[in-house]
């Protein structure tokens, strides 16, 4: 298993009546995973790691806690996911774009 798919984590910024208008990181919800996610960090290792959900929505999970801005985010699902395995990240543009347009209420 040497490719993932992976793409930087994203900040949207957007105001509505639930969110205020400071940026956000959001991440799609297929990529939560029992209240965890798998980060590829900076040695290309596959790291898991507990975030806390400030919102919930039909397409993605704003992140209160437990993830930076540019932090690798693994979207594919790693089966069989080894903490400390080595990977090679593959950048998903179509899922980034999804994602940026879905959080910032853009319709294309």
């Amino acid at each position: 298993f040497k490719q993932k798919t992976a793409y930087e984590i994203y900040q949207c910024d957007w105001s509505s009546d639930v969110c205020s208008s400071d940026l956000r990181l959001v991440i799609p919800r297929n990529s939560l995973r029992r209240g965890q996610v798998f980060v590829i960090n900076k040695d290309k290792r596959l790291e898991r790691r507990p975030v806390k959900i400030a919102m919930s929505q039909v397409e993605f999970y704003v992140i209160q806690s437990g993830l930076q801005p540019g932090e690798m985010l693994v979207v594919s699902d790693p089966t069989p996911a080894i903490e400390g395995m080595l990977v090679e990240p593959v950048l998903d543009i179509e899922t980034a774009k999804m994602l940026v347009e879905d959080a910032s209420g853009g319709s294309g």
